[in-house]
């Protein structure tokens, strides 16, 4: 059974690039937005402003710093509103300490309430990487991530989606502030047990079941952005990711990238993302793909069964590729598979969320150059 629908022009109607999450940088700041949203208002989820918002299953072990190491942390909650968090932070951790990428150059570390010992890590983009590009993708995540929260709510958001907890896209350095878990997938190269081969697919083909149903497209996926945290996966880093349907550049990833995605021009489609979850499949069970590769990999000599549980993922097409839900089924999961359709609209969410996103598409608007808006109540276009 082939995939329906996929095609490489975009739906009735067309579907257009959605608003801008911050403003593009200019020589280290951005002109015209002097204060982020929310700026000097105190937290309103009920709390106190150290409350981190819930959903989602952050890691609670101990940050890595040293047990004294408590500093402020200002931030921009999903809700809009700005807050001051006492936090206990482990080091920063340079971009050069992870596999070389083509995405934003992110400084990380673990941070943590000491109050609630919930962990979470920021993302920072270190001063001198400021660019008007660098900030594009930063301003990219936050909007997708505040889509999810909107599309999934934050009550049921699954774990394995990183999920936006705060940003400041405005700082001197911008950072965003995420629920994280697990370590890169790369780093399990046939580390994984042979028993545990099908449960690390059947979790990766539901985190892009859930992504299929909230009508995103990550067109990045690799095995630095698909994390393992035994026995579930999470896909992490929205930088470039699109709604199904926009119109999309070149991949930023090529070498994991299905053929169509590699050179851009085509609308994003679910199926893209498909074949890039075979190949870290494949890396996963297989080892290191061989230098070069760029074909489809030999499903046989690779062994541990994926001759038939990834059988017409690497087809040529996107249409040709079968749709999640068959390989879910034939992974005996199709319990854990979400159907396109069951998030049909965004969830009542609670009324300030929606202000902070109304404020969030405000200032956006400021910026210079004209794009299409998005619409913050509803999730279409406008």
């Amino acid at each position: 059974m082939t995939r329906p629908g996929s095609t490489s022009e975009p739906p009735e109607g067309g579907q257009t690039r959605r608003e801008d999450a911050g403003s593009a940088a200019r020589g280290g700041r951005r002109p015209g937005r002097d204060e982020p949203a929310g700026a000097g208002r105190r937290g309103t989820n009920g709390s106190s402003p150290g409350a981190f918002p819930a959903g989602g299953d952050p890691r609670r072990e101990p940050a890595t710093g040293r047990a004294d190491s408590l500093t402020e942390l200002s931030y921009v909650t999903t809700y809009g509103e700005r807050e001051q968090l006492r936090i206990r932070a482990g080091d920063w951790e340079e971009p050069g300490q992870r596999p070389p990428s083509r995405s934003v150059p992110y400084r990380r570390r673990r941070v943590s309430n000491p109050d609630s010992n919930q962990e979470f890590v920021q993302k920072m983009l270190p001063r001198d990487q400021v660019t008007a590009d660098s900030c594009d993708l930063i301003d990219n995540e936050i909007q997708i991530g505040l889509h999810l929260l909107r599309t999934i709510g934050e009550t049921r958001y699954p774990v394995e989606l990183s999920r936006l907890v705060g940003y400041d896209a405005d700082a001197e350095e911008p950072f965003i502030l995420l629920a994280e878990r697990g370590e890169p997938a790369g780093l399990f190269s046939r580390k994984i047990s042979a028993t545990k081969y099908e449960q690390f697919q059947v979790s990766l083909f539901r985190a892009l079941s859930i992504l299929e149903a909230a009508k995103v497209v990550h067109r990045n996926i690799t095995p630095g952005t698909v994390r393992w945290n035994d026995p579930r996966v999470q896909i992490t880093d929205f930088q470039h990711a699109r709604l199904s349907g926009e119109p999309a550049g070149p991949a930023p990833s090529p070498r994991w990238a299905a053929p169509e995605a590699r050179h851009g021009g085509l609308p994003a489609d679910p199926a893209a993302d498909l074949w890039s979850a075979g190949l870290v499949i494949v890396q996963v069970v297989g080892g290191p793909l061989p230098p070069g590769m760029t074909g489809p990999p030999d499903l046989h000599a690779v062994g541990g069964g994926l001759d038939r549980t990834l059988e017409g993922i690497f087809a040529p097409t996107p249409a040709g590729r079968p749709l999640i839900e068959l390989f879910m089924r034939d992974l005996g999961a199709l319990r854990d598979f979400v159907p396109v359709g069951a998030y049909p609209g965004p969830v009542a969410m609670d009324p300030r969320f929606l202000e902070g996103r109304r404020r969030f598409a405000e200032l956006s608007r400021s910026k210079s150059r004209t794009i299409p808006t998005f619409d913050t109540y509803s999730g279409d276009r406008s």
